[in-house]
């Protein structure tokens, strides 16, 4: 029959030490433990947000604004090459649906064609005041648009036209159209 021969027997001066790496200390125990919870709780975080989710709406899906447009010539235009230099104006509240970028009308108006010289001048601009108050759901955007096109005497045409979303949480918003 064989001795049996146990591993400190072959290790002969280095009994000790192997004794010592095989049995870790208390801060090694503490920090495999830290080790070990660190992923578990990044897991649980990540999995908690889903980019599936719809976020909550807002408690109050009331929409509520007060919307100013301002309207005013640059200048006077008495210079003759204004002559017959004309404009039309067109104003347009909208409810724009942000999944699909469908508007609804909610208030819109038209300056119909006229000359350059009878838009209000720039110290008096005409303002124009209105209340928006309504439910919206929370994929739903106040946005405000104006477009302006210009004919010269020549028949020339040219356009320009802005427009903006609301913030839900601006309750004034103030638009000024220069012609």
């Amino acid at each position: 029959m064989k001795p049996t021969v146990s591993p400190q027997h072959h290790a002969g001066a280095f009994s000790d030490r192997i004794e010592s790496f095989a049995k870790p200390s208390a801060g090694a125990r503490r920090f495999g433990r830290l080790f070990l919870a660190l992923p578990l709780m990044g897991l649980t975080l990540l999995s908690a947000c889903s980019p599936d989710e719809d976020v909550a709406p807002p408690a109050n899906d009331k929409m509520e604004h007060r919307i100013e447009f301002s309207i005013a010539k640059a200048k006077e235009y008495n210079e003759s090459i204004y002559d017959e230099a004309k404009a039309e104006l067109n104003l347009t509240i909208s409810i724009e649906d942000l999944r699909n970028g469908s508007n609804t009308i909610l208030w819109d108006t038209v300056f119909s064609l006229r000359h350059l010289r009878e838009f209000p001048a720039p110290d008096a601009p005409l303002v124009i005041k209105k209340d928006i108050s309504r439910i919206a759901a929370a994929h739903e955007a106040l946005r405000l648009s104006n477009s302006t096109r210009y004919f010269d005497r020549n028949n020339t045409t040219w356009a320009a036209a802005e427009s903006e979303i609301v913030p839900r949480d601006f309750p004034r918003a103030k638009v000024e159209i220069v012609l």
